[in-house]
């Protein structure tokens, strides 16, 4: 007569495991997910899109207000005073400088990266503020008066680094 061999128990074999670790593994991503959603910051969701979307129109509007005055700006920072300089210039002759005007950069991922300067006139076609360039990275300089009648918009890799941004350069680099 033929002997036969114990089986063991279902824990000491490979398969059972193997199923439970695909199954604890997908609980741990699923965790993970969720703790993600939860503390993650949300700041490309827009609550009120109708409202934003009727103001792209405003800014499509002063966009073309720019190009009719013909705007171009120079901008440059000074790192060893940590001053951020803008020299503006404009083709038509109705063109008022302000006495102030308003810069944003703007992170192109993280709204809480972006800085909003108001710089004073120094000359006559040049303002200054005190500036720090952030870091390098994909930025969007915005320039405009305080009335917000006119926008200049372009691309800017580098903070610190000197531009010239003309009227309607940001349709032609997008």
């Amino acid at each position: 007569m033929s002997a036969m061999k114990p089986v063991p128990p279902w824990y000491r074999h490979p398969e059972p495991w193997l199923l439970l670790m695909v199954l604890l593994a997908a609980v741990i991503g699923g965790c993970l997910t969720l703790w993600l959603a939860l503390n993650s910051n949300h700041s490309l969701v827009v609550d009120d899109y109708y409202r934003k979307g009727r103001a792209i129109n405003q800014t499509f509007a002063r966009d073309a207000q720019a190009e009719r005055l013909g705007l171009m700006a120079r901008w440059q920072v000074d790192p060893l005073r940590n001053v951020a300089r803008l020299s503006l210039s404009a083709e038509s002759a109705e063109f008022i400088a302000p006495e102030r005007m308003n810069i944003r950069l703007v992170h192109a991922t993280k709204a809480a990266l972006d800085h909003h300067l108001t710089l004073a006139r120094i000359d006559t076609d040049q303002w200054e503020a005190p500036f720090a360039p952030p870091i390098r990275g994909r930025w969007t300089i915005q320039v405009e008066d305080p009335a917000r009648n006119w926008r200049l918009v372009a691309p800017l890799s580098d903070p610190g680094a000197p531009l010239v941004i003309l009227a309607g350069s940001a349709k032609r680099t997008h």
